[in-house]
């Protein structure tokens, strides 16, 4: 075995984990990483993603271990690593989306079935991997506006956005304000979509349907 039951580098963490535990779907290992700072010297963060068919169906944005599997995964690598590394276990941060759009369909498509669609579709966007697709869930990555803004104009229900707002909301505070793009603000981070977006479906004079 490449690790030969030592965790050394980045990769014998991770494979370690997936060799050890099969109900873990990804694991992260960040170096010189705490739960306040990347710049922590010593200090070595593991993120756990289980596998999503055993994700909470009623909230299956973030995914997450629970404590005890945190505790095996720890005690299990810490006997491995050098006794100089201070060894962290944790669940990702998941940063949520939130979007705040308007827009007109085309004629003959019901206003309250494609507001909810159109939500549902959003979602889809942000999270793929939550609703069966093969896309892989990931660490980090830039979204910009402009993805979002085509993919909406390009839903078949959709004759064009008249207002478009999002931000960025970390342990439900809002970061930002209507950037062009958004950004991470660290390793362990995965962008996931709010559950509830503000979609207004409205008439091509301006009023509400």
């Amino acid at each position: 075995m490449r690790h030969k039951q030592r965790a050394s580098t980045i990769w014998d963490f991770e494979h370690l984990i997936l060799e050890r535990f099969p109900g873990i779907y990804k694991a992260k290992c960040i170096s010189h990483t705490d739960f306040d700072s990347e710049l922590a010297p010593g200090s070595v963060l593991v993120i756990l993603i289980p596998l999503l068919d055993k994700t909470n169906a009623l909230y299956p944005y973030q995914p997450a271990v629970d404590q005890a599997m945190l505790k095996s995964v720890h005690n299990y690598l810490k006997p491995l690593c050098s006794p100089f590394v201070d060894l962290l276990v944790a669940n990702p941060l998941y940063e949520e989306i939130r979007i705040e759009i308007s827009v007109v369909l085309h004629q003959g498509f019901d206003a309250g079935f494609y507001a909810l669609q159109l939500d549902l579709d959003l979602k889809n966007l942000l999270a793929p991997w939550a609703f069966g697709q093969a896309s892989e869930l990931s660490f980090g990555g830039k979204i910009h506006r402009s993805t979002v803004l085509n993919f909406v104009e390009e839903r078949p229900y959709v004759d064009y956005i008249t207002a478009f707002k999002w931000a960025r909301l970390v342990d439900g505070a809002v970061i930002g304000q209507d950037p062009e793009e958004l950004a991470p603000t660290s390793a362990r981070s995965i962008f996931v979509p709010h559950p509830n977006h503000d979609v207004t479906i409205v008439t091509p004079t301006g009023g509400v349907p």
